[in-house]
């Protein structure tokens, strides 16, 4: 449980260096930071999700078809590409300086991010 947790820190610690390195952090930084995290917090369990295909394969895990693998990978990769967009989308929301919209959609990719990462820890 505690390489979840450095991860998880590793990527926490990658949010702040974005946010407070070589710049005066204000708050519209800080926001279009936050507003982007999940994407991040989607790689981390997209990686997650990679590390555990890979020792699937190589443990020779009997339940694992190369179809099964092949469509968590499929999953992942459609549900980073999902939040991508929805970062974007927020984003340029937040330039166009419309407060309650990115916030609604900032919420669900959120959830969206943290039940990739939770799913990916779940069926390791």
């Amino acid at each position: 449980m505690t390489h979840y947790i450095f991860a998880i820190l590793l990527v926490v610690f990658k949010l702040i260096l974005k946010v407070a390195t070589g710049r005066s952090m204000n708050r519209v930084d800080i926001l279009k930071a936050i507003l982007n995290f999940p994407l991040d917090l989607a790689f981390l369990g997209l990686s997650f999700g990679v590390v555990y295909i890979l020792t699937m394969q190589t443990k020779h895990h009997p339940s694992a078809s190369t179809e099964t693998v092949c469509l968590a990978f499929f999953s992942y990769i459609v549900f980073a590409s999902a939040i991508a967009l929805i970062c974007r989308w927020s984003d340029i929301l937040f330039n166009r300086d419309q407060n309650g919209n990115p916030i609604a959609w900032a919420t669900g990719n959120y959830l969206l991010a943290f039940s990739v990462l939770a799913y990916s820890i779940y069926i390791q």
